[in-house]
């Protein structure tokens, strides 16, 4: 007769499959799909973990609590952070988002309120103590250790490959409550929240 040849091959003719190779390549390709699928979606999902649609409270906190580094050594210590609202923006092509938050402190011993630009530059602010030589006539102001510190501001951060940052100082607008004064009391007298 003629030379042997493998199941499903004819000699001196193009290859054909028969129909049990079919099904075990049919199942082969489905699972190969199936996990191809799953490993697509592993993907999408790990890499929306790189850069949410917006900054978390969390980072927005740190900006914070760094820019009152200063402070921290004399015991200031955030004790309410809250979402106040947030705008995403394309700015020249680069993605934005604003941030706005209220924040407030608990303030110890040694914190004074400048009201102008003695200590604190052009603008009142918290300082540390500067000591007796310098009192109200000089625009500061020794607050009682207790007292809730508030803040009402707004940080712009920029997306980028390695996620959300923010390069520029945020704006901020602070005032303080005498002891006792709940942050959310606080915000309310000094109209920094606007809600009911």
């Amino acid at each position: 007769m003629g030379k042997a040849t493998a199941p499903g091959y004819c000699r001196d003719s193009k290859p054909s499959l028969n129909v049990q190779d079919d099904r075990r390549i049919g199942k082969n390709w489905k699972a190969s799909a199936v996990l191809g699928i799953l490993a697509l979606a592993g993907l999408v999902a790990l890499s929306g973990c790189k850069s949410s649609s917006e900054p978390s409270s969390d980072q927005a906190r740190k900006i914070v609590e760094a820019s009152y580094q200063d402070l921290s050594p004399a015991g200031v210590k955030i004790i309410d952070f809250q979402k106040q609202n947030g705008e995403a923006k394309v700015v020249d092509g680069q993605k934005t988002y604003v941030y706005h938050f209220l924040v407030a402190f608990e303030l110890p011993a040694g914190i004074v309120w400048n009201d102008y630009s003695s200590l604190h530059g052009p603008i009142a602010g918290f300082a540390k103590d500067p000591g007796p030589a310098l009192g109200e006539s000089d625009g500061i102001h020794r607050l009682k250790a207790g007292g809730t510190a508030v803040g009402m501001g707004a940080i712009t951060f920029r997306e980028t490959e390695q996620g959300w940052t923010a390069d520029s100082p945020f704006t901020m607008d602070d005032g303080y409550c005498q002891p006792q004064t709940s942050p959310k009391d606080c915000y309310k007298k000094l109209g920094f929240d606007k809600s009911s």
